[in-house]
């Protein structure tokens, strides 16, 4: 009995629907697939591997979908603003999820574009100091979540913990200010530590 030839795919890319998306975005989607074959990756400026790159992208894809707000959504294409206010809407419906293992990562195309492009100002800071700026509003809403829907316990605890991510945190908050569980109060950044701890 002849083995059966596998079935050609139907699928003509012409008739695949199209979305203009900003140029801006593209390069980024570029820029992420060079660093999955094996190009250079940077993190806030210093190099580090990929696995690096995407351990602090898929944290940052879970933070966003936890703590990111209507107006950062705005800021986004429509398709990808539309798709990522229904996952974190999802998200919100099972307050004591813990967004870990696989669906860390974006489910679709559109969710992985706005993930990325959330995460763009943290990931491609000029160096920690301004990654840290740019983290800090986030870190402050899931130091909230963490009190407020989860008894305390790190919401992103089943998600590998990013070394350079850390380094940001520690480059605002200084060491002995990190108690876990605590959220400081009376400066420009507070946030917990504990965040960060898995």
């Amino acid at each position: 009995m002849a083995a059966s030839q596998p079935e050609a795919c139907r699928q003509r890319i012409a008739d695949i629907p199209t979305l203009s998306v900003p140029h801006a975005l593209v390069d980024l989607q570029v820029r992420a697939l060079a660093i999955a074959d094996g190009g250079a990756a940077r993190l806030a400026g210093e190099p580090v591997s990929g696995a690096e790159w995407f351990d602090a992208l898929r944290y940052l894809t879970a933070a966003a979908r936890l703590v990111v707000h209507d107006d950062e959504l705005a800021e986004l294409p429509g398709f990808a603003a539309d798709t990522f206010a229904a996952v974190r809407t999802q998200r919100a419906l099972s307050p004591r999820a813990v967004p870990g293992g696989a669906s860390a990562m974006p489910g679709t195309a559109s969710e992985a574009a706005a993930a990325l492009a959330l995460a763009e100002p943290i990931l491609n800071a000029s160096d920690w100091g301004a990654g840290a700026r740019h983290l800090a509003p986030w870190a402050r809403r899931l130091a909230a979540e963490r009190q407020t829907r989860h008894s305390g316990r790190n919401p992103l605890r089943g998600i590998q913990h990013p070394a350079g991510l850390h380094r940001m945190m520690t480059a605002i908050v200084p060491h002995q200010r990190r108690i876990a569980g605590a959220v400081p109060t009376g400066s420009s950044v507070s946030w917990s530590s504990g965040i960060f701890r898995i």
